[in-house]
């Protein structure tokens, strides 16, 4: 348990865990989510309502949810186990495309419940392949509160698509970014109220990265990811990708309670100018120099790419995902990608940036 004497929520909150099958898989993700809940369960009692949402009735799943279910209520929470009716077969949809049908279909469900029966100011939405870190709510808390004040942030996600070991070294730093992560996520109100009319019969989430969803909104992730996605198997993302680019992402491990320290440095007007100075000011080199230098330790270098053809090619190189959705790079702020490399920053920065990027006041503050 995590040491809190204090609501980290202001309003309801519902975690909404998704589930189908793997039994298995969905053992594991409730005993990190057990393990790491707030420990003063009177206070949170009246912000935390669980909710285990089932797509169909798999008799294995239902005795396992019960029993968690349970567990939580003898805690003092407000827990319950919803069933959904599962999809059928969508016409004219191959085989192995069906399950981005159901779990669009079964997504609309749960969160038309959570908010329209409900009456949740917002929700934390995990999954059945998913461990929390420590300071998974810690964190969720504290940024709660940038995502009710600015509404330029559509989403808080607990997860960094390029957060693998190496890449990611700095627990306290949180960033903005305009690509959607998911996999463990929060969501306000006021966003599925926009959503929920129009929400698409599969693949959601890469609909959700399209910018006539975003609108030019942003999101908040950690530098290391509060949540890890252990789901090799039954998944969307498995096989190769997931040995290449997921099984390697750091879940944090160090606590670090966010609810005491000053967040301000996310809101927009001080970020950007932090992120625009801190970009030009890197040494551009290329990427022979940077795979040919054993460390770079301490340094700050740009890698400058003309195409997402040249972006893909750089990204390969440095082992994170080689794509982009809606012309936006995975964890791209304003078209530039953070990450860290044998014990430096590198930036990989399009050399045509957006015209909003000019009308970023300069600083001299750390982003």
């Amino acid at each position: 348990f995590v040491s809190r004497s204090r609501n980290l929520f202001d309003g309801k909150t519902t975690i909404l865990m998704l589930c189908f099958g793997r039994p298995n898989y969905l053992k594991r993700a409730f005993e990190s989510l057990l393990r790491n809940l707030p420990e003063n369960s009177d206070i949170h009692k009246q912000t935390l309502f669980f909710r285990v949402s089932q797509d169909g009735k798999d008799p294995a799943i239902v005795s396992l949810v019960d029993d968690y279910i349970q567990r939580l209520i003898d805690l003092g929470y407000n827990a319950e186990h919803w069933f959904h009716k599962q999809l059928g077969l969508v016409p004219g949809v191959k085989d192995k495309m069906q399950g981005y049908y159901k779990l669009s279909n079964h997504y609309k469900y749960a969160l038309d419940r959570v908010f329209k029966e409900m009456g949740s100011r917002r929700v934390i939405i995990l999954e059945d392949d998913m461990d929390i870190a420590t300071d998974f709510f810690e964190y969720m808390g504290a940024t709660s509160v940038l995502l009710d004040k600015d509404k330029q942030l559509m989403a808080v996600s607990a997860w960094n698509d390029n957060g693998q070991a190496g890449h990611a070294w700095d627990s306290e730093r949180l960033i903005r970014t305009d690509f959607f992560p998911g996999l463990g996520w929060m969501m306000p109100k006021r966003v599925w109220d926009e959503l929920s009319d129009i929400w698409p019969e599969a693949f959601w989430d890469d609909w959700l990265r399209d910018n006539r969803r975003r609108k030019g909104r942003h999101f908040i992730a950690p530098e290391i990811s509060r949540t890890y996605n252990f789901g090799a198997t039954g998944g969307a993302s498995g096989g190769l990708h997931f040995q290449k680019y997921l099984q390697p992402i750091k879940l944090n491990d160090k606590f670090i309670p966010f609810t005491e320290k000053d967040l301000s440095y996310l809101y927009s007007e001080n970020y950007d100018p932090a992120w625009r100075s801190a970009v030009e000011a890197a040494t551009v080199v290329d990427l022979v120099h940077v795979l040919t230098t054993p460390s770079i330790k301490g340094s700050e270098y740009k890698l400058m790419f003309g195409n997402f053809k040249e972006y893909e090619k750089l990204a390969k190189a440095l082992l994170i995902i080689p794509d982009e959705k809606d012309k936006v790079p995975r964890q791209g702020y304003y078209g530039v990608v953070m990450i860290r490399y044998r014990g430096g920053t590198l930036y990989l920065v399009p050399k045509t940036l957006p015209k909003e990027w000019k009308q970023i006041k300069v600083t001299n503050q750390e982003p």
